[in-house]
């Protein structure tokens, strides 16, 4: 802002010696305030404070003492500044000393104060003809000064003050009168951009409100000849764009500004809206190496990284600007939206939580908050940050979209329906909140306007592009399948779906759409068949009688992937030859079936050692969550058992056990509880050592197995199939000579200490068979 060099007449000093030292003194005034004004200009506000004082007392004028207080201003002695003016009554008489003063109480944060200095101000224009009776000092300006002055004043002050009280009432939670100050800077100064982008950035109004209000700036007016185009041009391309699709050219007013990076950055934002997320990333990536810092475009760089999941980008990006600017919110939002995409939520929130008390009206670090509950299905902590987001953001619908989405997630379709009616009344031709308005609908029966509104989101989409959708339409396209499936229009929801196919390749939600809606015409089998014969020439005749019959319903036997083996003791092992179709089966050493593996010693020794290196896998894969000493043991015991001992105990109801087995087990139980408690073998403890240190008094995973063991021998002999007759079956011959091999019902006699005989009879009665099982593990456990 501008003052007039209207300062008081310098007092007469008298001096020997001619009157030209009196000039020389008027000089040297003239010379500071020159000097003061450069060196605020230059930055060196130490330099224009030292002599902006000397300057004071020199002549006493109020424009040097309004530039002193300005000095003060800029290094931070705001109550020292509002002293000097109320001192010296000048708060009461020039509406730019009251500025200054309200502008100081504000970087104080005392917005009460801030606002009764503003409330002294008449806003009409018809205070610059009244009569001031103040005086300053002993040097008073004349009547005619102080009018020309106030009236210059005003004129240059109007809408700062405006836009300083929109400020303050914004501070104070007063949104609504906020917004209306803004609207009076804008309307008084139409280049008071700041008002502008306060409005739309912090989104005060709906967009129906941001295009009334463009059309009511009186541009003509105040714009110079031939302008008004081309600034009402560049308010309309800062307004909201994810209202509805729109193609992203550049208005022809703007032709004179297409390589401004701010006009370039508009287009970028319409890409991003439009979701077509590689073009926008482009055009943001070579913005920022022209301007690495613009403040426009890392929002929407920041977006894109997530969209694309480039977190490597966006870990990188976050760092810099951290560094760079560790006071700014987009520094800490691009951090927090980094641990978000690494699904690293606890992280996540602490950053964009520290970025909304750095920028309480950062709407996109709101959202990604709430994200950062939703993503991990903590649907009530998720409505109460967009709830937040709502309050802040009255001009958008995206929070009350959210929050219908979460109560959608939580079966509340009542609810849901309204927040999705309510966010379709800020922006009806939002294609996102057409598409859930659509699934509502389609929820409760009403077919008919489900499928209106999801043709209604469709034909707004392609309306803005003609190149091919982008895979995030493939929801949208799907279900108008599903409308069309459901209304028994078959081959047009097919057609749907083979659309939704182009766009998201390879999709088991579309694959299964499809086949609710045709007829099945080739069958294939999960799981694997074993055919069982004691001879070549049985096995033969058998997989003669399974081709005929199979193919009598038109199903082939792939040989390919059929496999022969024998199971035998024989050091060599036989070879056979079974035939298909005149072509021979190969024959293998082991193959897998179910997951379990067989082989044709028919030892169980290689299973439990694959087993043993798939759990070790698995957990060092989840290393980092089974180690964290953040998380207690307990937890993360429960998480082991869940994820690790899972895999390992898969089918070990079938395995036979030794000794050496029986160790490899304890060893790996032993090899997890030092991992998950960090105890590294250089430390050199006993197992013993290590079970008292997590609070344990043996190892369980051997009770595990017996106890799986003896359940599963129980429901086989209690119940008449072909595994209870391979069971108790018997093998005619001789056995081989030497220490008799350890089967699997030996293990049931040494872990219930029981002849084979007697566990047959106790089986049959369960409740009984329970009572063995666990007094027999107990009386083990405590061996041990």
């Amino acid at each position: 802002m501008t003052l007039p060099n209207m300062a008081a007449p310098v007092g007469t000093v008298k001096m020997e010696g001619s009157p030209t030292n009196e000039l020389n003194i008027e000089n040297f005034i003239t010379e500071m305030r020159n000097r003061v004004k450069n060196y605020i200009y230059k930055h060196h506000y130490e330099s224009a404070i030292f002599w902006a004082d000397k300057l004071v007392d020199l002549s006493d004028a109020v424009e040097d003492l309004f530039w002193y207080a300005q000095t003060m201003f800029y290094t931070g002695q705001y109550h020292r500044a509002i002293h000097l003016l109320s001192s010296r009554k000048l708060i009461k008489q020039y509406p730019a000393c009251r500025y200054l003063a309200a502008k100081c109480y504000y970087e104080c944060k005392e917005w009460q104060e801030a606002l009764n200095v503003l409330d002294m101000l008449d806003m009409s224009f018809t205070r610059a003809s009244s009569t001031l009776n103040s005086s300053l000092g002993q040097n008073s300006a004349s009547q005619e000064e102080k009018v020309a002055w106030d009236n210059m004043l005003l004129r240059n002050c109007d809408n700062s003050i405006c836009l300083l009280r929109g400020k303050i009432y914004e501070a104070m939670d007063n949104r609504s009168l906020a917004a209306d100050c803004y609207r009076e800077a804008l309307h008084l100064d139409v280049f008071c951009f700041e008002a502008f982008d306060l409005l739309v950035s912090h989104h005060m109004l709906t967009a129906t409100e941001e295009q009334d209000l463009i059309e009511s700036l009186p541009f003509d007016s105040q714009c110079p000849a031939g302008s008004a185009d081309i600034i009402k041009s560049l308010y309309q391309s800062k307004m909201k764009k994810y209202n509805c699709p729109k193609e992203a050219v550049i208005s022809e007013v703007l032709t004179p500004l297409t390589n401004n990076l701010d006009v370039i950055v508009s287009t970028a934002e319409q890409h991003l809206y439009n979701c077509n997320f590689r073009k926008a990333h482009k055009i943001t990536a070579k913005v920022l190496t022209q301007d690495p810092y613009h403040s426009q475009c890392l929002p929407i760089h920041i977006a894109c990284l997530v969209e694309l999941k480039k977190s490597n980008d966006l870990f990188y990006l976050g760092h810099k600007l951290v560094d760079s600017y560790p006071d700014k919110c987009i520094s800490w939002f691009a951090v927090g939206c980094y641990y978000m995409l690494t699904e690293n939520y606890s992280f996540a929130r602490w950053y964009l939580s520290k970025a909304t008390t750095l920028e309480r009206a950062h709407g996109p670090s709101w959202l990604a908050y709430g994200h950062t509950f939703g993503m991990n299905n903590d649907h009530d902590q998720a409505m109460a940050a967009y709830f937040t987001a709502s309050q802040i953001m009255r001009g958008c619908h995206l929070p009350v979209l959210y929050i219908g989405l979460e109560y959608g997630l939580t079966n509340n379709a009542k609810l849901a329906e309204r927040f999705f009616s309510e966010a379709r009344g800020i922006a009806p031709t939002d294609p996102f909140v057409l598409h859930e308005m659509g699934v509502i609908h389609f929820g409760n029966g009403n077919l008919a306007e489900a499928e209106r509104l999801f043709s209604k989101a469709l034909s707004l989409v392609q309306a803005c592009t003609n190149e091919m959708l982008e895979e995030r339409w493939e929801p949208l396209i799907n279900n108008l399948g599903h409308v069309a499936r459901r209304q028994r229009r078959y081959e047009e929801a097919l057609e749907y779906h083979k659309q939704a196919l182009v766009l998201v390749p390879q999709s088991a939600s579309t694959y299964s759409a499809i086949v609710g809606g045709i007829n099945i015409n080739n069958l294939r089998y999960a799981d694997d068949t074993v055919m069982l014969a004691e001879n070549e020439d049985d096995l033969q005749k058998l997989v003669n009688t399974v081709k005929e019959e199979s193919e009598k319903c038109g199903l082939f036997i792939n040989i390919r992937k059929t496999k022969t083996m024998v199971i035998s003791r024989e050091i060599v092992i036989p070879l056979i030859d079974i035939k298909i179709d005149g072509e021979r089966v190969e024959q293998v050493a082991n193959f897998t079936y179910l997951g379990h593996w067989i082989t044709e010693d028919g030892r169980s020794d290689q299973e439990v050692k694959r087993r043993i290196g798939m759990a070790k896998n698995t957990f060092s894969r989840m290393s980092k969550l089974l180690t964290n000493r953040r998380i207690s043991f307990a937890t993360r015991s429960r998480l082991t058992k869940c994820y690790v001992w899972s895999i390992f105990l898969y089918a070990c109801e079938t395995w036979t056990l030794n000794a050496s087995l029986e160790r490899n087990i304890e060893a790996l139980e032993m090899w997890l509880y030092r991992r998950m408690a960090r105890i590294s073998w250089k430390e050199k403890k006993k197992n013993k050592d290590v079970l008292e240190e997590i609070g344990l008094k043996h190892t369980e995973l051997l009770k595990i197995i017996k106890t799986r063991q003896l359940a599963y021998y129980g429901h086989i002999r209690r119940h008449q199939s072909l595994q209870k007759s391979i069971m108790e079956g018997k093998i005619n011959g001789k056995r081989q000579r030497g220490r008799k091999r350890k089967s699997w019902l030996g293990n049931m006699e040494e872990t219930t200490t029981r002849r084979i005989n007697e566990c047959c009879e106790v089986a049959l009665n369960r409740e009984e068979w329970r009572r063995t099982i666990a007094s027999n593990l107990w009386q083990e456990t405590e061996q041990r």
